[in-house]
């Protein structure tokens, strides 16, 4: 199946990252480090770097998640440690990347909606999401995030320089709904 003919994303699956997800994670992730201001990178990184971000991830009980539709992954998305330090450990931010093909096709809400419910699982109660404002693509990715019900907390005047230009970045941010109980 192709993007042209997908019409229904009920049809994505979503589960957590495998060994053999991983390079088509790269790639999709290699295609917004040297095309975009995305990511922070501006180089693809290697599958091995993925396998250790997926183990170190996997070793905090934070998610990171594929979206696959007919066997094929079509985007991921990830929540990772929002700084260090223990004071920090309930805040997370939130990753999410869509092959460039899929990225109109409504595929993002169900990649979304399950982070969330795993957040809630792994005790986040914040999500702190950012964007470079590197072009179109970027207001999108802002206007989903507040469709999932992040607010804009502040922006960043000029902090990117990527791709011979300087950036914005958009700080975003949430709350994760989960139990009333207090962390431990």
């Amino acid at each position: 199946m192709t993007a042209a003919d997908f019409q229904h994303p009920s049809t994505c699956t979503v589960h957590p990252v495998q060994a053999a997800d991983l390079p088509a994670v790269a790639a999709i992730h290699g295609h917004y480090a040297t095309r975009t201001a995305a990511c922070a990178q501006e180089e693809a990184l290697p599958v091995a770097w993925w396998r250790r971000r997926a183990d170190e991830l996997a070793g905090l009980g934070l998610p990171f998640l594929v979206a696959q539709l007919d066997r094929r992954v079509i985007g991921y998305g990830l929540i990772a440690p929002w700084k260090p330090g223990a004071v920090y450990r309930h805040t997370g931010e939130v990753s999410m990347y869509l092959d460039p093909a899929w990225v109109d096709h409504k595929i993002s809400q169900p990649l979304f909606d399950r982070l969330l419910a795993e957040a809630a699982t792994a005790e986040v109660h914040q999500l702190i999401g950012t964007v470079g404002h590197w072009g179109p693509g970027a207001d999108r990715a802002i206007a989903a995030a507040r469709r999932w019900g992040f607010t804009q907390v502040d922006v960043l005047p000029q902090v990117i320089y990527a791709h011979g230009r300087w950036m914005d970045l958009h700080l975003l941010q949430r709350q994760v709904p989960h139990h009333p109980k207090q962390p431990e």
